[in-house]
């Protein structure tokens, strides 16, 4: 199957999922998601596709791990980032892996690669194996981050703690740069096991012969003692500083340690000016977005809700209800608080579904008790 080809069939499952949206969410929420995958991971994916050939339930299968990558992205970040810098976080995600699913085939059907370059092509394996052990591996280093956190930091009498958003960037880098490190580490040996396992051909380096070579030559040159003790005290700092700004909840108030700064800020209750409170259906998902935004009397935000993350629900439940038993309450011993609300119905039932019944009924009660609606 030639690229056009490829590509047509790469972007069934993504226009599938934007009908679906339009009978689900209506007509605009569904063309906005095919407006946001279709274009970057089409184009991107024939780009790839020029040179190789794919078999068609190759770029079948293609399409949805593209679309399964979007939706991942977009519910890791939607709690980190702003809409639109979570809208540019999804093109690059499905333009990137579009073009390396178009570039290296799961089942190709012809490689029109010279003699050469047939090791290349033997790699893939390789490639994929590196893909796979990212995958799994970095999500748990994030999560074990998180932990320590929480087991190093959290005072004891606090109500909630979680990252703040800065924070939570800065040491997710250096977890992600240390996890693909790590991934190539363990994808080679990993790989050679498979081989033997399968019987393929022996393939002496991860790349071809002239690129490694090349590599090699490059990596000679180098100082690898002054570049990688450069590079871990950049990301040591980076990840430090990310896991030490945090804030947490008590009776008192609320106390952060913004990134950039040594010094803990203490707000108590009548410090908080406005209480915002967004849910709303996401874009390509039926999980929601929720944000329960602080705004202190110094200008300065803290979104509450980075309190709640957690990899399952059951674990959820537990801060959910602390959220649930505590905040509002809190919250109610100061009168002069501005709320904002702009929750829908369908997003409040899915709260239920993912923190806790208790938590989506404190905040119904919540919205009704200070004028606000549920559209």
């Amino acid at each position: 199957m030639n690229a056009t080809g490829a590509t047509l069939v790469f972007s069934v499952p993504l226009a599938a999922v934007g009908l679906v949206g339009v009978y689900r969410d209506g007509i605009g929420i569904g063309l906005f998601s095919l407006a946001l995958t279709l274009p970057a991971g089409a184009f991107a994916f024939w780009f790839g596709a020029r040179r190789v050939r794919h078999k068609w339930y190759s770029a079948l299968i293609s399409g949805v791990i593209a679309f399964a990558i979007a939706s991942e992205t977009l519910h890791v970040l939607s709690p980190v980032l702003s809409p639109w810098r979570l809208l540019l976080a999804i093109e690059v995600a499905i333009a990137a892996f579009g073009f390396l699913l178009g570039r290296m085939p799961l089942f190709p059907e012809v490689i029109q690669k010279a003699p050469s370059e047939h090791p290349q092509q033997e790699n893939l394996l390789y490639a994929w194996v590196m893909a796979i052990c990212t995958l799994i591996g970095i999500p748990p280093l994030g999560l074990a981050a998180l932990s320590l956190q929480r087991l190093l930091l959290q005072p004891a009498d606090s109500v909630l703690f979680g990252p703040t958003e800065i924070g939570l960037l800065m040491f997710l880098v250096p977890i992600i740069l240390i996890g693909l490190v790590l991934s190539m580490m363990a994808a080679w040996p990993l790989t050679n096991w498979i081989r033997r396992a399968l019987r393929m051909p022996h393939v002496a380096h991860p790349l071809p012969p002239a690129a490694w070579a090349r590599l090699t030559a490059w990596a000679q040159s180098v100082n690898w003692r002054l570049a990688g003790g450069i590079a871990g005290v950049i990301l040591i700092t980076v990840g430090a500083k990310g896991l030490g700004s945090y804030f947490y909840v008590t009776e008192e108030g609320v106390s952060l340690r913004p990134p950039v700064e040594f010094s803990m800020r203490h707000y108590e209750w009548k410090d908080v000016t406005t209480v915002s409170v967004r849910y709303r259906q996401s874009l390509a998902e039926r999980k929601s977005r929720f944000r329960y935004l602080l705004k202190m009397s110094d200008g300065y935000e803290v979104d509450l809700t980075l309190a709640l993350q957690r990899p399952t629900a059951k674990l959820r439940a537990a801060p959910a209800a602390r959220f649930a038993e505590s905040i509002p309450s809190l919250l109610n011993r100061v009168p002069s608080i501005r709320y904002e609300f702009d929750v829908s119905q369908d997003a409040l039932a899915s709260l239920g579904e993912s923190h806790g019944v208790v938590l989506s009924n404190a905040l119904r009660e919540q919205i009704l008790a200070h004028g606000g609606t549920l559209q």
